[in-house]
């Protein structure tokens, strides 16, 4: 069964973890805490980033890589394109 090689799933995690870093940061922002620029104005976007982005990303990649094939890798690969998105200014 084509899959797709171990070194081909890094930017997809990477999608997940700008997501999560940012979202991180977005958490901080909305209790207060001095975080950079870029969190600070999604701080309204928290929980779209956390939940749809971020966990959407990881676990479908993690079913993505259970199921095999090439074509569960969607899921991901739009979860993370979401997260992007949202990060560059797009609506909820």
């Amino acid at each position: 069964m084509n899959t797709l090689p171990p070194l081909a799933r890094v930017p997809l995690l990477v999608l997940g973890l700008l997501s999560l870093l940012t979202g991180v940061f977005a958490g901080l922002a909305r209790l207060g805490v001095e975080v950079p620029a870029l969190a600070a104005v999604h701080a309204g976007n928290h929980a779209a980033l956390m939940i749809c982005a971020f966990f959407g990303t990881v676990i479908c990649l993690e079913r993505a890589v259970a199921l095999g094939g090439l074509w569960p890798y969607a899921g991901p690969a739009a979860a993370g394109a979401g997260g992007v998105l949202l990060l560059a200014g797009g609506p909820l």
